[in-house]
């Protein structure tokens, strides 16, 4: 049976966030977004055992799976819900899904001693000022969102508590590099967004917002969903260490 769930479902949910990053991606969203009309949210049961747990806001569905059960119906409800992009854990996604896919590794960094940064950033600068920093490191592999979905987005969640940015500005006062959070709980943390302009590259400032990032979050575990092929040796050198897959499927 699928059907939508509600704050009665969060603690228990909640308690299985370590066990599952997009379950936690999905408790962040309804955290921020769940007494709002614009984001939906089902879990999927069989004789008392929860199997998948769903999420959709604008056109992305998450995707958490647990156990396996009635796919028939769980493919059905995606056809239903006209589901066009889903993210989820890679080997679930290579075994569910017939259509094309793209993956990269989930890593993993233990941030149980915080950082102390001996450097001046900003706590969540300006959105503005992050989107132009953003838009100049637009590239193939690193899609720029229109500016209002991702202001309305990032705004909403870190009001919420379920987002975090930083920046860093160079001796101009310019920012010139910045991050954020897609995903934050209790437990756990997802950074995204990580860019630094091309004109200030190879100067550190990369590590540098991450390590502003880790700083800021009293979670242990922190997670980057990063590109296949990309960005390998830069998160290896600052400690994150592989840990699972993503996959986000387009339909």
């Amino acid at each position: 049976m699928i059907r939508t769930f509600t704050d009665n479902d969060i603690p228990v949910l909640k308690s299985m966030c370590r066990q599952d990053l997009f379950l936690s991606r999905i408790i962040s969203t309804y955290l921020a977004y769940g007494k709002t009309e614009l984001a939906d949210f089902w879990v999927q049961t069989e004789e008392g055992q929860l199997n998948t747990v769903l999420c959709q806001l604008d056109d992305v569905l998450t995707l958490a799976h647990f156990h396996d059960g009635n796919e028939d119906e769980l493919a059905g409800f995606l056809y239903a819900i006209d589901a066009r992009t889903i993210l989820c854990d890679g080997d679930f996604a290579a075994r569910f899904f017939a259509d094309e896919l793209t993956s990269g590794p989930i890593l993993h960094y233990d941030n149980s001693e915080l950082l102390e940064c001996d450097f001046a950033f900003d706590r969540n600068p300006p959105l503005k000022e992050l989107y132009h920093v953003l838009k100049k490191c637009k590239s193939p592999t690193f899609a720029v969102p229109p500016w209002e979905p991702f202001y309305l987005d990032l705004s909403h969640r870190i009001r919420h508590n379920c987002a975090l940015s930083v920046g860093i500005r160079d001796e101009h006062n310019h920012l010139c590099a910045g991050g954020f959070t897609v995903s934050k709980t209790d437990v756990n943390a997802i950074l995204g967004g990580i860019c630094v302009t091309p004109s200030h590259r190879r100067k550190g400032y990369g590590k540098k917002v991450v390590a502003a990032l880790l700083s800021q979050l009293p979670q242990n575990d922190i997670y980057v969903f990063r590109a296949a092929d990309e960005n390998k040796e830069f998160y290896e050198t600052i400690g994150f260490t592989p840990c699972g897959t993503w996959a986000e499927i387009r339909r």
